[in-house]
């Protein structure tokens, strides 16, 4: 929850949403237009490997090229010197997780 109120882009990151192994991912409103967003953001440990950094701009791009009512929309990547996230749509509702537990497989 380190990047809640950064600003990303032209996203400022307004809500921790969860994280894995390699990443956090953080809800974010545009700035000018208030549009909601995911925001995933590659671990700045991770950040200072250039293969993970090629890896994590290949999954962007990769994500960017689908589209598939089922995959979410990727659309903005950003590059910082110690940060690299991409932007993707909002999707809301339960987690899968959270789906699994109170429903089964």
């Amino acid at each position: 929850m380190e990047h809640l109120n950064k600003v990303i882009g032209k996203y400022k990151l307004t809500r921790f949403i969860g994280e894995g192994g390699m990443a956090s991912v953080y809800e974010g409103t545009h700035e000018r237009l208030g549009t909601k967003v995911a925001v995933k953001i590659l671990n700045p440990v991770l950040t200072a490997n250039k293969e993970i950094r090629l890896r994590f701009e290949n999954e962007a791009r990769f994500m960017a090229s689908l589209n598939h009512p089922n995959i979410t929309k990727v659309i903005d990547f950003d590059e910082q010197p110690e940060m690299l996230s991409i932007v993707m749509e909002l999707l809301e509702g339960q987690d899968l997780s959270s789906l699994i537990k109170s429903g089964g497989r």
